[in-house]
């Protein structure tokens, strides 16, 4: 008899990438690492760029040799460039001026069958 495996694999793989909390983050990050999973890698290495702070307060940082630690940050600086999130605010900014301009786009077209 065979076993299928694969969903329970995805599911507890997947799970690496979306549950992640401060606590967890380093450790999520590593068993991603592990097992070669690229998209959780990245997901959770965004979320520990983010919360970098708050993170190295806990005690999962904490424990991780210097070693280790110094492969987090080169990791870290190779997934997620310094400018990756100064791209982001800009383009955050960007489509929330344009967002901006449509809703008085909009408003002056109302406005203008209101009148009419």
């Amino acid at each position: 008899m065979q076993y299928d495996i694969e969903p329970l694999y995805k599911l507890c793989t997947g799970f690496l990438g979306f549950k992640i909390t401060v606590n967890t983050a380093v450790n999520n990050f590593c068993y991603a690492d592990l097992l070669n999973l690229t998209r959780e890698k990245l997901n959770i290495a965004r979320f520990i760029v983010k919360r970098k702070e708050k993170i190295e307060k806990t005690e999962s940082w904490k424990e991780i040799t210097e070693e280790r630690r110094d492969w987090l940050e080169k990791q870290l600086s190779e997934l997620i460039p310094q400018n990756e999130d100064k791209n982001k605010d800009e383009k955050d900014k960007n489509k929330k001026d344009k967002d901006e301009e449509a809703k008085e786009e909009k408003e002056k077209v109302i406005s203008g069958l209101l009148i009419s």
